[in-house]
């Protein structure tokens, strides 16, 4: 396996920023560390606890003009929640993690039965055995290296962080936060500057995490950043032209999903393969057939696709 590097920089003047490159699917993540109204140093996400990563964080530490006083989490998926408790270790600080947000991560992280619930899910709406069971394995893996905090700060939106304000974007993970101060938004990733975020409808995201999405899109937009720090790619300085591109995809990803569908019924996996036709991998086709079925939902929610619930537990759409 690859070793995990890391790299500072500061894109933005007085906001550092730490990127991982990591030997799994995600390829990299940002961690922020932005200033508090105390003039003390926040960290924003805290990337995985792959093996190797200490030394590095270390690193980065050891390179700022004073202490870590808080730790920020955006959301509880591992790229983002995964080193939470070696960095507050490492720094003594405490971490703060949104309350819906903290119980998913518990259930995604530590609960025991989320596995056979995630089976009978992927059953459900078709896709197979054998990928399921190779999917959840590189899931466990991934699952071995998360860290989150046992007993973190809980907090919600419209709370405020040592002079971030706290905001709920729910849509790419239910519990999604975001943290502004003066024009910046340290938004994990609920915008990122060339590639779409994920929009799951898996075990935890609600009947209609794409319809969450849009909203959130808007109220970004309304809130009016200047300057985005995502969790992964470039930082975005033009927030609102992003949010309205990527809305805009997803219409376009809706029409496709509808036309893949057509006049005859069927399941989520069947559709995803359509939709999605180059995601190859169990993980990959995982990925892919969640980011169908929110659509599929978000359709049939709208009453522009049909849902059939069959009597063996089946779902399909027409």
């Amino acid at each position: 396996m690859t070793s995990v590097t890391a790299e500072v920089s500061e894109p933005v003047p007085g906001i550092r920023r730490l990127r991982f490159d990591l030997p799994l699917g995600f390829q990299h993540v940002h961690c922020w560390f932005v200033r508090g109204a105390s003039g003390g140093w926040l960290i924003v996400d805290t990337a995985i606890a792959v093996p190797g990563v200490e030394p590095l964080w270390e690193s980065a530490l050891g390179g700022l003009d004073g202490p870590v006083e808080k730790i920020l989490v955006t959301h509880f998926h591992p790229d983002h929640v995964g080193g939470a408790a070696l960095v507050a270790e490492l720094t003594g600080a405490p971490v703060y993690q949104g309350r819906s947000d903290f119980d998913d991560c518990r259930v995604a992280w530590a609960d025991p039965g989320a596995s056979d619930r995630l089976a009978e899910l992927l059953e459900r709406h078709g896709f197979p055995a054998k990928l399921g069971v190779e999917a959840r394995a590189v899931r466990r893996r991934v699952s071995s290296q998360v860290r989150f905090h046992p007993d973190p700060v809980l907090v919600e939106a419209g709370d405020e962080i040592d002079g971030w304000r706290v905001h709920h974007f729910p849509g790419h993970a239910p519990g999604h936060l975001a943290f502004a101060r003066d024009d910046v938004l340290a938004a994990g990733d609920v915008l990122l500057a060339r590639i779409t975020p994920s929009i799951p409808l898996d075990l935890l995201s609600g009947p209609d995490p794409l319809g969450d999405y849009l909203a959130s899109l808007e109220r970004l937009v309304q809130l009016g950043p200047a300057v985005v720090l995502p969790g992964h790619e470039d930082v975005i300085d033009d927030p609102s032209r992003r949010a309205g591109e990527i809305a805009g995809h997803h219409a376009g990803r809706l029409g496709s999903v509808a036309a893949a569908v057509g006049d005859r019924p069927l399941n989520a996996y069947e559709a995803s393969l359509i939709v999605f036709p180059g995601a190859v991998e169990p993980i990959s086709r995982l990925f892919a057939f969640f980011e169908t079925l929110s659509h599929l939902e978000y359709l049939a929610l709208r009453g522009r696709l049909e849902r059939v619930d069959a009597a063996d537990g089946t779902v399909a759409y027409s």
